[in-house]
């Protein structure tokens, strides 16, 4: 063993002959101990929506000033920094305050109970025996495994990261105030928290989700233990991006709360992250087809009518937005609040079902027969008129902007059955004047014409009226459909 060894094991056997880890390090006990929380995101492993429970891997650097572990350097070979298991130590007992419980065996870690009001949590004489889990059987390690990783639990309440069995370990160093020079225990921990953190998807996929981390003392008051960032905010230095979330920061607020059941003041630090949702992917995946699809539907009152694919457009349309609708609610979470797509989903759903039930009367209109009544005047000016010539419905060979002038169809005459020769004596005795039976013939074939060209033009006219309503709605029916897509599609700008 070389002669720095030796000194560090003199050192150790001096400093630890006499210290306890069950009392705060202070000389004088009326004096608060100050920790200085430091916390460096490294990955975000999880963000589970439905259960609101936030996964991060941190790490935690606790620094106090210990005013039991004094020594002089020069009398150990200028030796002014040793690292020491954590467990030697007294170490600050701060604690994540919203850390996630569930039920079954987990590390007997002190965690803030969503039944029991603060100052009932407060009032608790044995701080630590409140546990969020029941402790592990014995003989089993109290750790939460994923995958190859445990996560132990220490003494302090903060799960530190532990792959090979190995835990924190503590350091002391020399930090020079004045004349007289103080050791400086600091500790560095990885550790995985689960936080309960509320997720708001009311504009989901464009969302933006602050959760907090608050840490502070379970059993000392501010009188006790003093608690403060350092820094403004968590360190990013070290974070792996995340495919789904972009980290917009993780500042740093400390907060002195007074609880009802005790007079004295307990600080805390909460570490706010600040994350936006990528959403690149749903917007490939489930925004982008829907947008196409939702554009598709008023095509159907460009469709002819006789095809005999109107109503078969608007109904395949309504079932592939269904589809696309249990996809969506299979991957959002359910919340109170509808999210800006499923409202999109939901008002483009109604505007496919109104055009499909429109697309119906209008093919009524189109196929209403001869047997038709004749179009109301009002309707033959103002329709067939102004809005046909608005929207360049015409017949073939009709340039745009004109229309047709609307015909009143002959009357048909009955015929005369006292038809007879004229007045005046006819001498001829073969004029046509006087077949009165052929006569009568004509003149119903005449009427028979006129009532079939009469029934065609109101045809004719119901189905002009169809096209003037199908390439009215077409209009009405793509901007809102388009103007819905767009106002959606700004979002992920």
């Amino acid at each position: 063993m070389g002669a720095e060894g030796r000194l560090a094991h003199k050192l150790f056997r001096d400093l630890f002959a006499n210290y306890t880890s069950a009392l705060r390090p202070v000389a004088d006990t009326d004096h608060a101990l100050n920790v200085t929380l430091e916390v460096t995101l490294s990955q975000i492993i999880d963000m589970d929506e439905r259960n609101q429970v936030l996964t991060l891997y941190l790490w935690i650097r606790q620094e106090w000033t210990d005013a039991y572990l004094r020594w002089d350097p020069d009398a150990y070979g200028g030796l002014d920094a040793i690292r020491i298991p954590s467990s030697l130590v007294w170490r600050p007992d701060i604690v994540l305050y919203n850390k996630y419980c569930l039920s079954g065996p987990l590390p007997s870690a002190p965690c803030a109970d969503p039944s029991r009001p603060p100052n009932a949590q407060r009032a608790l004489s044995n701080a630590p025996s409140a546990l969020c889990a029941t402790p592990a059987p014995p003989g089993v390690s109290p750790c939460l495994r994923t995958g190859e990783t445990c996560s132990e639990t220490t003494a302090s309440g903060i799960p530190t990261l532990s792959p090979q069995g190995r835990r924190a370990s503590a350091g002391l160093r020399q930090r020079k105030s004045g004349p007289a020079e103080e050791r400086e225990g600091a500790w560095d921990a990885p550790a995985i928290t689960r936080s309960s953190c509320r997720v708001d998807v009311s504009a989901f996929p464009f969302d933006a989700q602050r959760c907090g981390l608050t840490f502070g003392s379970w059993t000392h008051g501010g009188h006790q233990l003093d608690v403060r960032p350092r820094g403004a905010a968590a360190s990013l230095a070290d974070f792996v991006e995340n495919v789904e979330w972009r980290v917009l920061g993780m500042p740093a607020r400390r907060r002195v709360l007074t609880y009802g059941c005790c007079s004295e003041p307990y600080p805390d630090v909460t570490f706010t992250l600040l994350l936006r949702r990528r959403a690149a992917a749903y917007v490939c995946n489930l925004l982008l087809p829907c947008v196409l699809i939702s554009l598709l539907a008023p095509l159907a009152f460009h469709l002819p009518a006789d095809s005999g694919e109107k109503v078969s457009l608007g109904v395949t349309v309504l079932l592939a937005l269904i589809v696309f609708q249990l996809l969506l609610a299979e991957s959002m979470p359910p919340a109170e609040s509808v999210p800006l797509i499923g409202k999109y989903y939901m008002a483009t759903m109604t505007i496919v079902t109104f055009s499909t039930a429109l697309t119906i009367l209008i093919m009524n209109l189109h196929y209403c027969g001869p047997s038709a009544r004749p179009m109301p005047a009002w309707a033959r000016a103002l329709l067939l008129g102004h809005l046909a010539r608005g929207l360049c419905v015409r017949e073939r060979g009709e340039p745009c902007g004109q229309s047709r002038p609307p015909e009143s169809p002959p009357s048909p005459q009955p015929p005369d059955g006292g038809a007879g020769p004229p007045a005046g004596p006819c001498h001829e005795p073969r004029c046509l004047c006087r077949q009165e039976a052929l006569l009568y013939h004509i003149a119903t074939i005449a009427n028979s014409f006129h009532s079939h060209r009469a029934a065609q033009r109101r045809h004719e006219d119901w189905k002009r009226l169809a096209r003037v309503m199908d390439r009215f709605f077409l209009g009405i029916f793509f901007s809102m459909a388009l103007v819905m897509s767009l106002l959606v599609l700004v979002q992920a700008l």
